[in-house]
């Protein structure tokens, strides 16, 4: 068993494992520190800003998802100070942002629109920018546009991970994006169309392409699940909206990271409604295959 260390989040004495960082520790307390790039399972990034914390003994806040916990510390995150840090970090990235909330596909699920829910911000204070890049639609399973990209390099960062690296930053400053190598479209790029970053995604700028206007998250009926297309029965997570499959996802993740999936468990369950699926047992009668009912089935099994 690993080493645990004992520390005090808000008040709260907590018990973590000596490798995990202050916003897992703090999870398993029940206290959630605001965050939009840390993903579990990958190191930390410090990028968004959003999960800084007071700790007794140092002079600045530090980002809960790079700090490591340390035996006897004081961990502070919801002070002052650092949730006017919070709402100005939200309140920039709106002013960068469509606020389209009220159609947006991802509404519902959006991280960005919980916090500035939370936070009490409807419009920026800042001056709106929009940057009118081109969204990368010409491939049929992943929607991609930056403008809706809050830099938080999720999506880069479980790309690399799972070996594939077809994403990554390009340019600097509020001006970045991501990109693929020599911005090609996905289906140029090497994408092998996996979408695990469309799981990592916070916001609205990676999707499936299919998903517009068949059901808001809301309305999901949700089934963990197993992928049958080979012999690895990885886990997934359906979506159901008026009886009929919306989405795929991996399933739900193990306590360290979110497992992946290929693109064929993702979006090869079309054939549920082909009109080539098979729907009854078929017989060779007279060389021909031909239909029969599941008690002919049964009987000639038995």
């Amino acid at each position: 068993m690993a080493d645990t260390v004992k520390l005090t989040i808000d008040g709260k004495e907590v018990r973590a494992r000596a490798d995990m960082n202050l916003i897992d520790a703090a999870e398993t307390a029940g206290i959630h520190i605001p965050n939009l790039c840390y993903l579990k399972g990958l190191k930390g990034s410090g990028a968004c800003r959003l999960c800084l914390v007071e700790i007794e003994g140092l002079k600045s806040p530090m980002t809960a998802c790079t700090t490591r916990v340390k035996e006897g510390m004081f961990v502070n995150t919801r002070t002052e100070k650092v949730q006017e840090i919070r709402k100005y970090v939200i309140d920039l990235i709106l002013s960068m942002h469509p606020l389209d909330c009220m159609t947006c596909t991802k509404a519902g699920v959006c991280e960005l629109q919980k916090y500035a829910y939370d936070f009490g911000i409807k419009e920026s204070t800042f001056t709106r920018k929009k940057f009118g890049f081109p969204v990368d639609n010409k491939n049929p399973f992943i929607n991609r546009d930056p403008d809706y990209c809050i830099l938080c390099g999720r999506c880069v960062r479980v790309c690399k991970e799972q070996g594939t690296a077809v994403l990554d930053f390009h340019g600097r400053g509020v001006g970045s994006r991501v990109v693929t190598a020599e911005d090609k479209p996905l289906q140029e790029g090497g994408c092998t169309f996996c979408g695990s970053c469309v799981d990592a995604c916070p916001v609205n700028a990676l999707l499936e392409a299919d998903r517009w206007r068949k059901g808001r998250e809301w309305e999901y009926e949700r089934y963990n699940s197993v992928c049958l297309s080979c012999g690895n029965a990885c886990d997934t997570v359906v979506s159901v909206h008026d009886k009929d499959v919306a989405k795929v996802n991996a399933g739900a993740d193990d306590g360290r990271a979110r497992h992946y999936i290929c693109a064929y468990g993702r979006f090869g369950f079309d054939f549920i409604n082909a009109d080539t699926r098979v729907m009854s047992p078929l017989k060779r009668i007279d060389g021909e295959l031909k239909p029969i009912s599941w008690d002919e089935e049964a009987n000639q099994l038995g």
